[in-house]
């Protein structure tokens, strides 16, 4: 649906996923959903949002989330700093995918 552009498509689909959830994969998907929902308020336009979303759903400690997840979500973030015009935070961001 994302790819398509259909970005309300995209919020059903992720609502639906998590009401799926299960609680012993509750903590991975939540990282996952909330790194998708940003992404979808970066695409809307609206960086406050997504930034509200990010921060309400840290990363979980244990387990540890993959490397790739971390780095899809510091990208997201920095790209919704970067349209709230926080561009000191979204640099912080960009240096640590490197």
């Amino acid at each position: 649906a994302r790819g398509r552009d259909d970005l309300a498509a995209a919020r059903s689909l992720l609502d639906e996923v998590q009401r799926r959830t299960t609680p012993h994969r509750r903590g991975l998907v939540e990282t996952l959903l909330a790194t998708e929902e940003a992404w979808l308020t970066l695409s809307e336009g609206q960086p406050a949002a997504g930034l509200t979303i990010l921060a309400a759903r840290r990363i979980p400690d244990r387990p540890p989330a993959p490397e790739a997840v971390v780095a899809r979500r510091r990208a997201i973030e920095a790209q919704l700093l970067v349209l709230a015009n926080d561009l000191d935070n979204a640099e912080q961001r960009f240096a640590a995918l490197t």
